[in-house]
């Protein structure tokens, strides 16, 4: 089995930084500017961005935190598999979620920044004893691959003919993967 990943590769300068202070000058002008309210905001795990598992892997929550705290805001994070943290947002059970790609029908839904908040490459993680090669989308037809429900890369490969085995959260895949 193949397992499908968003990995950040590349931060462009202060890329980050920009994304975020612009995705939060957006939610923060709903917001009273002395206000005592908590923002509920729904996240995944994906470290080292944002995670509930570990207390130094979560530097894009830093971020939006300091950037509400400047607003006299407080944040409230709740961590879920990420299709459902972005459900609760639709249903208006939370404020905000991030990161995401941008996708043709998420833009109906939601408010994206301008600026992206990181490059990303989506890779491939098999096992060393069981190597492949790909260069095209018809090379990895009749493979098992994993995806991880609410990326957007799993629609991005069934649109070029591929089948996934999609599970709530991406560890799943690693389990799956190791089992092998």
């Amino acid at each position: 089995m193949i397992s499908t990943g968003l990995t950040p590769l590349y931060l462009k300068g202060n890329i980050l930084i920009k994304f975020l202070l612009m995705a939060l000058c957006l939610i923060l002008t709903a917001f009273p500017a002395h206000s005592k309210e908590t923002v509920k905001i729904a996240l995944g795990d994906w470290e080292p961005f944002t995670s509930g598992r570990a207390d130094n892997s979560n530097i894009s929550e830093e971020l939006v935190r300091e950037a509400f705290k400047y607003q006299n805001i407080e944040v409230e994070y709740q961590y879920f598999p990420w299709i459902r943290s972005y459900k609760y947002v639709e249903k208006g059970e939370f404020q905000a979620t991030f990161p995401w790609v941008i996708t043709e029908d998420r833009k109906k839904e939601v408010f994206f920044s301008k600026e992206p908040l990181l490059t990303e490459r989506t890779v491939f993680f098999h096992l060393k004893s069981r190597p492949f090669h790909w260069e095209t989308f018809d090379d990895l037809k009749g493979l098992k691959i994993g995806g991880t429900l609410g990326y957007a890369i799993g629609e991005i490969l069934e649109k070029n003919g591929l089948t996934l085995d999609y599970v709530s959260k991406e560890d799943f895949n690693y389990h799956k993967l190791l089992k092998k």
